[in-house]
């Protein structure tokens, strides 16, 4: 089994690496990490140790599309999950997620480096917490939109390391008000086959 993942990774990355560049469509997987925004929750567990779950961190995975649309311009449209939890204890866990679309378009300086912006549509944003950490909340925030700039370079063909800004805001909704800051920056990294 593992002989023959290991051949289709190759396959598909010396596939890639063969493809021209300049194809019209291509598929993208992409990962990341992302840093700030404001403090959503503080958990104290039993033995005095604390941890800060924040609106804009920490952990992102997409997959989506790019559009060629002429020599130095390319789009890209993504659908991913963001989120951000506590570490797991038999106190309890909390956890912080949303499900951004984001639409990017841009400019290719070059071969290896482009610069992009573009709308991220935040959908169904929660925080949830379960056992003694956090007694068993749930906040809901209303759907958002931001927006974000991001430089991409190129380190292989079918490889990029994006470092991104993002401006975003989240309203909560139910019994709870409020807003909470969720801007952030973000190192990461795409597959494009």
């Amino acid at each position: 089994m593992r002989r023959l993942l290991c051949g289709m990774a190759f396959a598909l990355a010396a596939g890639s690496a063969a493809a021209d560049q300049q194809r019209p469509v291509r598929f993208l997987l992409g990962t990341g990490l992302t840093f700030g925004g404001d403090r959503l929750v503080t958990i104290l567990y039993t033995d005095g140790e604390t941890e800060n779950l924040r609106a804009g961190e920490l952990y992102a995975i997409n997959a989506g599309l790019e559009f060629r649309l002429a020599d130095n311009v390319s789009a890209q449209a993504t659908i991913g999950y963001h989120a951000d939890s506590s570490s797991y204890t038999s106190e309890g866990r909390v956890r912080f997620r949303r499900y951004p679309l984001e639409l990017i378009g841009h400019f290719h300086v070059d071969d290896r480096w482009r610069v992009g912006g573009g709308l991220r549509f935040v959908n169904n944003i929660e925080l949830t917490g379960k056992g003694v950490a956090l007694a068993n909340v749930q906040v809901d925030f209303k759907n958002a939109v931001g927006a974000l700039v991001e430089v991409e370079y190129r380190a292989a063909r079918n490889i990029g390391i994006k470092v991104r800004g993002v401006a975003e805001e989240y309203e909560a909704k139910g019994a709870f008000t409020g807003t909470a800051d969720a801007n952030h920056l973000g190192l990461y990294v795409n597959f494009y086959f």
